[in-house]
C-alpha cells in the first residue's frame, strides 16, 4: 500500500584492486571516516557529529550546529564521479585520492581553511583531488549560517553512482580522507 518503506537489499561487495561496491555510500562511508577518527586524541575540542537528512535539507546538521556553536565546520561526505553518459561534468575521479571541496553552492568556504587542508595533503604525502560541485551542497551549509556564521572546509569520498544501489568507491580514497583529517586537527594554525 502508499507509504510502505522499501529499500534495496544490496551486500557490500569489495572487488577489483581496492574498490568496494554497495548500496548508501553516501553516507555511510563519511559515517565510518568519523568512526575512525574518534580513536585518536586531538589537542583540541573536536565535537564529531552524524547528522541525519543531509539529503533533504541538512536538517541535523541545523539542529547540531545551533547546539554546538564550533568555531570551524568540517563537513564528511561524497562527491560523484561523473563517469557515465549523460550525467553532469566533473572534476574528480574514484581512486585518485580525497576530494577536498573547494567550491559549493551551498555554503561559503573559508580560503584559510581549505589552503590548509591543502598544504596539510601536501606535506604529508596524501594523495587527493580538488572538489568543485556545480550544484547540490553539503552540511558545510548549516555550520556555515548558524550563529554568527562558522567558518567551513569539507572533504568528499568520490562515489560512482551515488543514490543508487551499487555505489562504487575505493578504499585508499577513504584511507586519504582519515588520514588528511586526523593530521589536519593536529595541526598548528597560522592565521
Amino acid at each position: 500500500p502508499v507509504g510502505t518503506y522499501a529499500y534495496f537489499d544490496t551486500p557490500y561487495q569489495p572487488f577489483g584492486d581496492g574498490f568496494v561496491c554497495a548500496k548508501a555510500l553516501d553516507d555511510r562511508v563519511g559515517c565510518y571516516t568519523i568512526l575512525e577518527l574518534m580513536r585518536e586524541t586531538y589537542p583540541c575540542d573536536v565535537t564529531f557529529v552524524f547528522a541525519v537528512q543531509e539529503e533533504v535539507g541538512c536538517r541535523g546538521a541545523v539542529t547540531a550546529a545551533h547546539q554546538i556553536r564550533p568555531d570551524i565546520g568540517i563537513s564528511v561526505d561524497v562527491t560523484p564521479d561523473h563517469a557515465y553518459p549523460c550525467d553532469l561534468e566533473g572534476c574528480n575521479a574514484v581512486g585518485e585520492g580525497i576530494s577536498v571541496t573547494l567550491g559549493d553552492p551551498s555554503a561559503m568556504l573559508d580560503e584559510d581553511l581549505v589552503n590548509e587542508m591543502l598544504a596539510c595533503c601536501e606535506e604529508n604525502g596524501i594523495r587527493y583531488q580538488r572538489g568543485v560541485m556545480d550544484r547540490g551542497g553539503t552540511d558545510a551549509s548549516s555550520m556555515n549560517q548558524s550563529g554568527d556564521g562558522v567558518r567551513v572546509a569539507g572533504i568528499a569520498v568520490v562515489d560512482r553512482y551515488p543514490h543508487s544501489k551499487c555505489s562504487v568507491i575505493a578504499k585508499d580514497d577513504v584511507t586519504a580522507g582519515i588520514d588528511l583529517l586526523d593530521k589536519y586537527t593536529h595541526r598548528v594554525f597560522k592565521f
